[in-house]
């Protein structure tokens, strides 16, 4: 399968866009990754044709999506953690995509343990981590941006830059695959 960064970026762009109509807020790091997850699936399904499932279960996705036979210490890490959103054709998994935000707080290494959180999963299915990075009070956006390209991977796609609605700084959707 092809590289999904661009269309991922975008549609976390369109998420971002949907929060700030749906919930009024101004300040686009305040805005809850759940919600953005689920907004992109659903951008993701339309742009992609693809279907789309939030907060499914690793264990779930390597038994019963994928057919693995996980050796037991495996299978208990991955017991509880989710995948924030999985895509599907024909009921096969093609990506699984975690989704973070970069923002005043967040270290670059959370993102890079998101990653590689789906362990021995991104050997059959594609792993990609979409991030809203925010700029912050002590680090400007390219500041933001070449701080996860030297964490997490050169290999970083990144969207255009936004003006936060609130004024005074600059976000951007960021994303890459574990590939």
């Amino acid at each position: 399968m092809r590289d999904m960064s661009a269309e991922i970026c975008a549609a976390g762009e369109a998420a971002v866009a949907e929060y700030k109509e749906v919930s009024g807020l101004d300040v686009e790091d305040q805005y809850r990754e759940v919600y953005l997850s689920c907004a992109m699936a659903r951008h993701l399904h339309r742009s992609l044709k693809l279907n789309a499932k939030v907060e499914r279960y690793y264990y779930q996705l390597a038994e019963k999506d994928l057919r693995l036979t996980l050796p037991a210490s495996e299978s208990k890490r991955l017991e509880g953690l989710r995948a924030d959103i999985v895509l599907y054709q024909s009921d096969v998994p093609v990506a699984i995509i975690e989704v973070k935000k970069f923002a005043e707080g967040s270290q670059a290494t959370m993102i890079r343990d998101d990653l590689e959180k789906a362990g021995v999963l991104k050997d059959h299915v594609p792993v990609y981590v979409a991030v809203l990075v925010c700029e912050t009070s002590s680090q400007r956006l390219l500041g933001r941006i070449q701080e996860l390209k030297n964490t997490v991977s050169p290999r970083l796609h990144v969207g255009d830059p936004h003006e936060s609605s609130s004024g005074g700084w600059k976000w951007c959707f960021g994303c890459v695959s574990a590939a």
